[in-house]
């Protein structure tokens, strides 16, 4: 099916990936490092303007209580965004105001971030809240750290708070298959940008950044409208994890010219779907 034209390497995929580009992967880190690097990338091209960090913010005041509860505060699924500029590409990771359009799964365009003083040390200033354009409803939402997870030990109780957000450029691979990657692409140009955003590219299947054998990374792009994809997509495949899982990854994407692939495919990785009971 795939010839040597659809092979690239894998120091092709942030190279290659565009502001519409979204990368699917199987693996939480692999999210993190593309979007990070994407970021970093759409910034430095001037699609992505004014970064700033965004910060973790708790109730943890010394360093001996961090350390008994790092593992806590370093979950990667819960502070999903730590970084932010005025053009980047957003997911919400919860409900937040199903009105505006702004669900768990839903995409955006980030117009606008505030920020405001520390409350334990005024002239820190940080990230409060995230002006965002929801891709479905053309809405422009306010999104604060409402994301809450509390931690009870020795009698006391450790509190952390996040935005509902995560760059959108790379997402794990199960929200592929609920549909949440066809959201209609942003409206371009995007008001809040100084020069205007680039037309999709082509869809590219790019390599994986571990050394596991038989990996796969693809990138898919969001068409400009709803229904399957046909534009540039990225999905990363270390590992399947549901039987199918790899067949709607690529089952998104409606044309192999499309297509281009860093590692080799394998049966294993195409294992059919099994009903529990049936042989």
């Amino acid at each position: 099916m795939f010839q040597d034209r659809h092979h690239i390497s894998e120091a092709d995929v942030v190279r290659e990936a565009t502001y519409g580009t979204t990368v699917l992967c199987t693996h939480v880190e692999d999210v993190q490092a593309y979007n990070s690097a994407i970021l970093e990338k759409m910034a430095a091209d001037g699609h992505v303007q004014d970064v700033k960090p965004v910060p973790l913010r708790h109730n943890i005041r010394t360093d001996e209580e961090y350390e008994l509860h790092s593992a806590w505060m370093q979950d990667p699924t819960f502070h999903t965004l730590k970084e932010v500029g005025v053009g980047a590409r957003v997911l919400v990771t919860e409900n937040c105001d199903l009105s505006a359009g702004t669900a768990n799964g839903a995409t955006g365009t980030v117009v606008g971030v505030e920020e405001g003083p520390d409350q334990d040390d005024p002239e820190v200033m940080l990230v409060k809240c995230i002006r965002v354009k929801m891709d479905w409803t053309q809405k422009t939402v306010n999104l604060y750290a409402r994301t809450t997870a509390n931690k009870h030990h020795n009698g006391k109780t450790y509190t952390k708070h996040a935005h509902p957000l995560m760059l959108a450029w790379a997402i794990t691979a199960h929200r592929s298959q609920v549909g949440h990657v066809r959201l209609p692409y942003p409206t371009l140009p995007c008001p809040a940008l100084p020069c205007a955003l680039p037309s999709p590219p082509e869809l590219v299947l790019l390599p994986t950044r571990c050394t596991a054998p038989h990996t796969l990374c693809a990138v898919l792009h969001m068409p400009p409208q709803g229904g399957t994809i046909n534009g540039h997509t990225i999905v990363h495949v270390r590992s399947i994890f549901t039987p199918g899982q790899l067949y709607v990854m690529l089952s998104r994407v409606t044309r192999a010219d499309l297509i281009r692939i860093v590692g080799r495919l394998t049966p294993e990785m195409f294992e059919p779907v099994r009903i529990p009971g049936i042989d």
